[in-house]
């Protein structure tokens, strides 16, 4: 794609390199010639627009993040208008991401996550005054700047709320670690929605965590619908008490009982307000309940959770992919157990009208027909039988020095009496993951809840890795023996050996000379080099036979894989046990699935014992084959025409050059007043197919009709014009192919 984008920008801008690539777009940095400036250009890949709505939600994309013009908001330069791709062009901004900040620093102060939040919400303010609305605010889309200033990013996915919808139907597009409830059920969204994404992203800037992990994306969803984030000030202890209240309002399940706006909730997080008057949050799951570690829904409202996750939803992770999820095998509790929905979640939204007249009551906070009521009610004047207002729960498998946290509360022992309804039993203890967990507990029961605590991983004890430098020793006047750390290493005039870094004792003997013993230092990553000088001594005389000394040692290989074969110095040898003369040797073993190379040290008169630890060779990795492209230019003669290509109107002219996928497509000229041309065309991979289509008046057809009568009606035959060899049909004639350069 790169080579189409340097061919449609050709004289305009310079392409450096790819940015980044996303599931619907890729990112360039180039450079604009007549300006001299860097810029990023957004690229619709040619695959992506063959899909239906595919441009037009691009074009959409890029008009309504080139409208905000905002100090803290990337500008979009141009929008282009190439016959190829699809392309616009913004603001190349350098600095850092807020997630890469994040993941070096974890957390922020009150301070620093204060002067970033005013600038994001002075960006989305703005764009929620125009009826815009970001839809993906996370770490990711949010640049820091030097001096101090924050550029919000990527409104590739904003919704401009006066032109409408462009995603499927019942669709939800964001990222679902920061995604609102309103958004994950595809409902209709406001900026609340954004406020809402903007609240994750403060509890993780100041606690350095998310407040919902899940191990799937169902998981993670139904957690932002239903479930109430961890107490921040369990995580973050000792910050003003307006930063919890504010962080738990822009938390709120429903869109109304968030702030007005985005810069209310900045300014309820950086100054409290005693006289305000605030709608009260809800500190508990509605309609959910944990039994063990396992969250189950309550049958009344087990519906409307259907119909949310019935819908098809789009999760985009910044410019990364893209992740479907339709009809999910969800387990959906009736009364005390779970029943299997029959086939898929559609008909466990689908009811009959009788069952559903209660369910919808039910789930909407209401009371059953007047029918049902009448049948359960009893006689007037009964007195009501005394109920029981508190169960018991009963903790097991609590660590030591573990501290129990009760909706927020620390308290001692492992019984405790609490009244009906959902409680957040959080467990913290020294060593041990922090443990959350929601309970439903009933009027007159008693419930074990057994805590799953798990160790906090140590962290792996990383070996240092040894330092190692060479030694070459050379020796003048002769030969000698060679011997370092009291090892026998070679009888020559030179020696080069690999050593650990650091002091070594180095002893060189020849019958007849004096015996040098000395030590030397080796560097790490670097060559050392000795020069010895060999003297004669007047001990021995000249000729006196030197000790006999053993010319060879035994190595013994262990842990051979089956079938291996064993080559010593490049010469395969049989058997596990070899006598080797003293010296270093190579030592390779293959075997199907393995190759392994050591370098053995053998010293003369030693047994050694070699364990191989064969390692077996990865698998290549496998390769996403390339999609066949191919160019198709289609010119006329005779006069304009409109060019429809797979049905697909692309172009009213005399020329279209447009870049298919490799095969057979259908080609259509129309144009009023002259005959339409319907033919079909092949386009081969990674060449150029030109195809000539001559435009006819439909008087012309007629005329040639009449005067082949006359012909006929006088016993002659017309004379028919000469035809091409190489055409289609009357009206088309096939070009040439030329491969397509990339």
């Amino acid at each position: 794609m790169v080579g189409l984008l340097r061919q449609e920008t050709e004289g305009e801008f310079e392409i450096d390199r790819e940015l980044g690539r996303g599931g619907m777009a890729a990112v360039y940095l180039a450079t604009e010639i007549h300006l001299k400036r860097k810029v990023a250009i957004k690229v619709l890949p040619p695959e992506l627009t063959f899909g239906e709505g595919a441009i037009e939600r691009f074009r959409r994309e890029a008009q309504t993040a080139a409208a905000l013009d905002h100090p803290n908001i990337i500008p979009i330069y141009r929008i282009s208008t190439g016959e190829d791709l699809f392309w616009y062009t913004m603001k190349y901004v350098e600095g850092r991401s807020l997630e890469q900040v994040l993941k070096e620093e974890e957390r922020l102060s009150l301070e620093q996550t204060l002067e970033i939040l005013t600038q994001i919400a002075a960006a989305l303010d703005w764009a929620h005054e125009r009826k815009v609305i970001h839809r993906d605010i996370k770490p990711a889309n949010v640049m820091l700047q030097s001096p101090g200033r924050v550029i919000v990013t990527d409104f590739g996915i904003a919704k401009a709320l006066a032109a409408g919808s462009l995603t499927a139907s019942g669709a939800a597009i964001g990222t679902p670690y920061y995604m609102s409830p309103e958004q994950c059920m595809g409902g209709e969204l406001s900026g609340a929605a954004d406020q809402y994404s903007m609240g994750i992203m403060t509890y993780q800037m100041l606690s350095g965590q998310l407040p919902f992990e899940a191990e799937s994306a169902v998981e993670l969803l139904h957690k932002n619908c239903f479930v109430p984030p961890p107490p921040l000030d369990a995580l973050r202890p000792g910050l003003p008490a307006n930063v919890y209240d504010a962080v738990n309002r822009a938390l709120a399940k429903k869109p109304l009982e968030r702030f007005p706006s985005v810069k209310a909730f900045v300014e309820r997080l950086s100054q409290p307000q005693p006289d305000a008057i605030t709608a009260d949050v809800p500190s508990r799951p509605s309609q959910w309940r944990r039994v063990g570690t396992r969250v189950t829904r309550l049958a009344a409202g087990r519906r409307k959770l259907a119909r949310g996750f019935g819908a098809l939803v789009v999760l985009a992770a910044g410019t990364g992919g893209a992740i479907w999820l339709a009809n999910q095998n969800v387990r959906w509790p009736t009364g005390n157990g779970l029943q299997e929905p029959d086939s898929g979640m559609g008909q466990v939204a689908s009811t009959a009208a009788g069952d559903d007249s209660v369910a919808t009551a039910q789930a909407s906070g209401g009371e059953p027909p007047s029918s049902q009521r009448d049948s359960v009610r009893e006689p007037e004047g009964t007195p009501p039988a005394p109920q029981p207002t508190t169960g018991r729960v009963v903790l097991a498998g609590l660590p030591p020095s573990a501290t129990v946290l009760i909706d927020g509360r620390a308290r001692t022992g492992t019984s405790f009496d609490l009244s009906s309804g959902f409680h957040e039993i959080r467990m913290v203890a020294p060593g041990f993951e922090p443990q959350v967990d929601t309970l439903d507990v009933s009027a007159g029961d008693v419930a074990i809840h057994r805590v799953r605590a798990r160790p906090i991983p140590a962290e792996p004890q990383v070996a240092p890795v040894p330092q190692f430098g060479v030694l070459v020793v050379q020796t003048t006047g002769g030969w000698a023996r060679i011997y370092v750390d009291d090892r026998f290493r070679r009888e020559g005039r030179a020696h080069r050996d690999t050593l650990p870094a650091g002091m070594h004792r180095l002893r060189l003997e020849r019958p007849g000379y004096v015996t040098v013993d000395t030590t030397v230092t080796v560097g790490a990553d670097r060559t050392s080099t000795v020069s010895v000088a060999m003297r004669r001594s007047d001990r021995e005389p000249e000729g006196t036979p030197p000790a006999p000394q053993p010319a060879t040692g035994r190595v013994m290989l262990a842990g051979l894989p089956p079938n291996a074969t064993v080559l010593i110095d490049g010469q395969a040898r049989t058997g596990t046990s070899f006598d080797l003369a003293s010296g270093s040797h190579e030592i390779r073993v293959l075997a199907p699935g393995f190759d392994q190379v050591d370098t053995l040290d053998v010293s003369a008169g030693d047994v050694a014992t070699h364990r191989v630890r064969a390692r077996p060779i990865p698998a290549e990795p496998q390769v996403a084959p390339v999609p066949q492209l191919g160019v198709l230019v289609v010119q006329t003669t005779g006069g304009w025409a409109r060019i429809y290509v797979d049905d697909r109107f692309r172009r009213e002219g005399r020329v279209h050059r447009d870049t298919l996928p490799a095969g057979t497509h259908r080609l259509r000229l129309e144009r009023p007043g002259y005959v339409t041309v319907d033919t079909t065309v092949t386009v081969e991979a990674d060449r150029t197919s030109t195809v000539s289509v001559a435009m006819r008046r439909r008087g012309d057809d007629q005329a040639n009709r009449r005067l082949r009568n006359s012909g006929d009606a006088r016993g002659r035959t017309p004379r028919s014009p000469p035809r091409s060899q190489n055409s289609l049909s009357p009206m088309v004639a096939g070009g040439c192919h030329e491969p397509v350069s990339r």
